[in-house]
């Protein structure tokens, strides 16, 4: 799960080579939870044809065609919502007290915290909640999810743990 998660956040990357390789094997494997940044990144401007149609191909065997009629937005709510209530499918690995949260850095390229597994899933949500609001600011139900899920991570640290995501001030 931790590579797919991974692979997902690469395709913030610009290199058309790279978002090729990542949507045909998110594509091949059927990774359900990639639909959003596909969706996203079939798009973004600037993408080169070939990519944009690996990508809405990868849509069609991810998600089914009925997810290449719903608005970026409304996919990240949708995902927002599963990280928010630790669905099976997207919740860390209980064998580890931390899990990975992965970050695409430009000039870097992928890279990612180290975080108490209790708030692995509410900082998932937090991000897919603001991603949705990067494309529709006006969707609504996310700022509310936002709102839970910063509250839930909050509340979930034990005394002394902090939030690398979000510094020692939380």
């Amino acid at each position: 799960g931790q590579w797919k998660m991974a692979g997902s956040a690469a395709m913030s990357s610009d290199d058309p080579k790279l978002q090729e390789i990542l949507v045909q094997t998110l594509g091949e494997i059927r990774y359900p939870h990639a639909v959003p940044a596909l969706k996203e990144l079939s798009e973004r401007q600037g993408v080169l044809p070939r990519v944009k149609e690996a990508a809405e191909r990868a849509i069609r065997a991810c998600g089914g065609e009925a997810a290449m009629s719903q608005s970026v937005s409304s996919l990240y709510y949708d995902q927002a919502l599963s990280y928010y209530y630790n669905q099976d499918s997207v919740a860390p690995d209980s064998r580890y007290n931390t899990a990975n949260v992965w970050y695409w850095v430009p000039g870097q390229g992928l890279t990612y915290s180290v975080v108490p597994r209790e708030i692995f899933g509410y900082i998932y949500a937090m991000r897919m909640a603001r991603n949705a609001l990067k494309y529709d600011e006006k969707f609504y139900p996310a700022i509310s999810l936002w709102i839970a899920a910063n509250l839930q991570r909050a509340s979930r640290l034990a005394p002394g743990q902090i939030d690398p995501t979000y510094g020692e001030d939380t």
